[in-house]
């Protein structure tokens, strides 16, 4: 089974775009580890306009990886099935113009990456974006 979580680990940075607040992650361990199956992580990381090298989710992953003290890939579109770890997430979802847009085929192809769906995210839950309605 492949359990998709959009959480939100929207993450104070520093100007050099380094985390300073690793709690949202922190408070999310617990959740990610009770599922023993492929869990595929959704975040956004700032309010880019489409993709911007600094707002990658790299830093994040780095940090979940050692919290949880096991792999964790970066994945998106092009690659989500060729990995084998069993914690993925997912590159900033607003590099997509139709997150925002909430475009529903976006949202299809996002729905396809799983067989369940949590949204974790409640912080985001208000807005009309396509990973979460």
């Amino acid at each position: 089974m492949r359990v998709l979580i959009r959480v939100d680990f929207n993450v104070p940075l520093n100007s050099s775009y380094n985390i300073i607040d690793d709690s949202k992650i922190r408070e999310r361990l617990d959740l990610i580890k009770s599922y023993k199956d492929r869990v595929i992580l959704i975040t956004h990381l700032g309010d880019p306009d489409g993709y911007d090298k600094n707002w990658k989710v790299d830093r994040v992953r780095e940090r979940l990886e050692e919290l949880l003290e096991e792999k964790v890939r970066k994945v998106d579109f092009d690659n989500v099935s060729e990995v084998e770890e069993r914690v993925l997430l997912f590159e900033n979802i607003r590099f997509w113009k139709e997150e925002k847009e909430n475009n529903e085929e976006f949202a299809k192809r996002l729905s396809e990456l799983g067989d369940l769906y949590i949204n974790d995210a409640f912080s985001v839950s208000h807005r009309e974006h396509a990973s979460v309605v």
